[in-house]
């Protein structure tokens, strides 16, 4: 029978050991101590329900041993501060895989990684300053564990205006987040992504920090207002990307500019010339791509198109990964280049036809 108790009360002890840490937070100093000494406690307790006897074998043998003066004492110990966090880490991600999704984490998201429920040791000190006070009393292993659950519970998910809050303080774990999360929401296939995320990224925060977010505490709202800017970016981009093309476009006219004379007669000449580059089916085409043949369709899309050299490579070769796309478009870009000398070469003496 008394082998049966020590077996029994070595299991009680050994649960709230592996679920509290009791001998790494140096609150058992020798186990088989303290299983004698609840041994002892044992003879004078009455076994009414098991239940009921455990429960207050336990409450009498943490009494005994002190345990709400051991956390007192032990509130600024850095081992029990880290036990803590532990703790509080595995709560909030359980809470995060056991709730139904909150909206800011329906809405406000990078992928998998969740801003609402994001415990970075800062934050968490914080917290554990404010709630762990040398004037706290908790009576067992049990107490403390429900007490860090009852916080965690209280702070998190975290709202949409906290996590602002965070990114406006410049805090690197959620503005990582909130990168993230603006780059999932820009589409995979645009050439210029990675440009249109940075950007976006710098409006976004600037739009946090100078309060220009109607609702903040409205996580559709922030989405919303958040691809309104990716929308903006992707415009001024595409406007830019035309702008460009367009440039070239006129730096081949704007080479013979510099030999010839703006007068009446060239003006004509250049027209002509322009119609050349845009009409397949003129004869003297053929004359003027001479010995640039097969840079021709590159040279097409880009100047007669007027598509961009992102926009090319993503035509012939469809989506590439951001490498690859590079390395095309250097190369076509090269080409043009190349291409440049010779045709202004074969205009010059091809205005002497028109």
């Amino acid at each position: 029978m008394i082998q049966d108790k020590e077996c029994i009360i070595r299991e009680f002890l050994m649960k709230d050991n592996e679920n509290y840490n009791l001998t790494s937070l140096g609150f058992i100093q020798d186990f088989e101590k303290e299983i004698s000494f609840l041994l002892e406690l044992s003879q004078d307790l009455p076994m009414t329900t098991f239940s009921a006897w455990k429960h207050q074998l336990l409450n009498t043998y943490y009494a005994e041993r002190q345990f709400p003066a051991f956390v007192q004492s032990n509130i600024n110990v850095p081992l029990f501060i880290e036990n803590i966090y532990s703790k509080a880490q595995n709560m909030v991600e359980t809470k995060y895989w056991k709730e139904s999704p909150a909206e800011v984490n329906t809405y406000i998201a990078a992928f998998k990684d969740s801003l609402a429920y994001l415990l970075p040791r800062d934050l968490f000190l914080k917290y554990y300053h404010y709630y762990f006070t040398t004037d706290l009393r908790l009576n067992t292993p049990e107490e403390l564990y429900y007490y860090c659950q009852q916080i965690t519970d209280t702070i998190f998910p975290l709202s949409s205006t906290e996590i602002l809050e965070h990114v406006k303080n410049a805090h690197p774990v959620f503005c990582t987040g909130i990168s993230k999360w603006l780059k999932k929401l820009i589409r995979q296939d645009l050439p210029e992504r990675e440009d249109i995320h940075h950007e976006t990224y710098i409006a976004f925060i600037e739009a946090i920090k100078k309060n220009r977010l109607a609702a903040p505490e409205q996580p559709l709202s922030i989405r919303n207002y958040a691809i309104g800017i990716i929308k903006n970016k992707f415009m001024e981009s595409y406007r830019q990307r035309k702008t460009l093309v367009l440039k070239e476009e006129n730096q081949l006219i704007t080479l013979l500019d510099q030999k010839n004379p703006e007068t009446e007669e060239w003006l004509v000449e250049k027209e002509k010339i322009l119609n050349i580059l845009q009409d397949p089916d003129n004869p003297l085409q053929k004359e003027l791509f001479r010995g640039i043949e097969d840079k021709i369709e590159i040279f097409i899309l880009h100047f007669v198109k007027g598509l961009s050299y992102e926009e090319i490579a993503i035509q012939k070769y469809g989506n590439l990964a951001p490498k690859e796309l590079k390395r095309k478009t250097d190369k076509f870009r090269q080409d043009i280049c190349r291409v440049k000398a010779p045709l202004c070469s074969h205009i010059e003496k091809i205005i002497s036809k028109l």
